[in-house]
């Protein structure tokens, strides 16, 4: 079977089934790809097959051979369509399994960002709010004199350092919540 004439490339390009009504040895020499090939296709005693495409949203992908090895059972054209069906359902099946483990990783990979999300916030938060902390404790101090006598000016730029400080901190836990 040359690569232009082989039932499975058929099978992919025409997207339909393919009947090999009669497998004789010439045919099988034609298919196989060493003596070894050979040796195991005589073993399974192909009398006829039907290779169908496993197509599936539009995609193909790959194909089914369904093989007969009774000498009184020869694939025909009923079975043609019944193969193309068994097919279109495994395509399907394999398509479906295929989706779900794309939206189980999407979904791990999901969790693993909202994971790393909460990581980063909590490093954040304490990355931010520490110095800010000390910032508004330190300006409360000096606001109340606790290192020597204050001017008005002081205090006056001492409780604009605070608000600012505070304004800063509440953006912080703002931020912080919107997780």
């Amino acid at each position: 079977v040359s690569t232009e004439s082989h039932p499975q490339r058929e099978a992919l390009v025409r997207g339909e089934p393919v009947l090999v009504s009669r497998v004789d040895d010439d045919w099988l020499r034609r298919a196989a790809r060493s003596p070894e090939h050979l040796e195991d296709l005589r073993l399974l005693r192909p009398e006829s097959l039907i290779v169908a495409p496993l197509s599936a949203r539009g995609h193909t992908l790959g194909v089914m051979m369904f093989v007969s090895n009774g000498p009184d059972r020869r694939y025909g054209p009923d079975d043609v369509s019944l193969a193309a069906e068994v097919a279109r359902r495994a395509a399907v099946a394999v398509d479906n399994a295929r989706l779900y483990r794309e939206s189980e990783q999407a979904r791990r990979d999901a969790e693993a960002a909202s994971r790393a999300k909460g990581q980063f916030l909590a490093v954040m938060s304490h990355e931010l709010r520490t110095p800010l902390n000390a910032i508004l404790g330190y300006s409360e101090l000096v606001e109340m004199g606790v290192h020597g006598p204050v001017t008005d000016a002081q205090r006056e730029a001492m409780g604009r350092i605070r608000r600012s400080g505070q304004h800063l901190l509440s953006l912080v836990n703002n931020v912080l919540n919107l997780e």
